[in-house]
């Protein structure tokens, strides 16, 4: 479904639905669905936690002041970057 990530060398299973806003760890075994916005992993596959709790574990890693600022690309930019994707595919 839409926005997934899927580790590399992960198996998954015919017929097996991954819900929008999943992560699947890398080397998975995936042998049933999993649920919308769910961190999963191992073999086979279990929940580890929920999208978001694994939001805020990422945030508490990293202090505010080495934070990314102002990491927004603008309206003019991002249609460039797309017309110049498309002319090369």
């Amino acid at each position: 479904m839409d926005n997934v990530f899927i580790g590399t060398n992960t198996t998954i299973v015919g017929g097996v639905r991954i819900g929008p806003d999943a992560i699947v760890a890398a080397g998975s075994v995936i042998t049933k669905d999993v649920p919308p916005q769910t961190v999963v992993g191992g073999v086979p596959a279990k929940v580890i936690c929920s999208f978001d709790e694994y939001l805020s574990k990422r945030k508490e890693l990293y202090p505010e002041e080495i934070k990314p600022k102002h990491q927004e690309v603008s309206e003019e930019l991002a249609a460039y970057l797309w017309r110049e994707f498309s002319a090369k595919r």
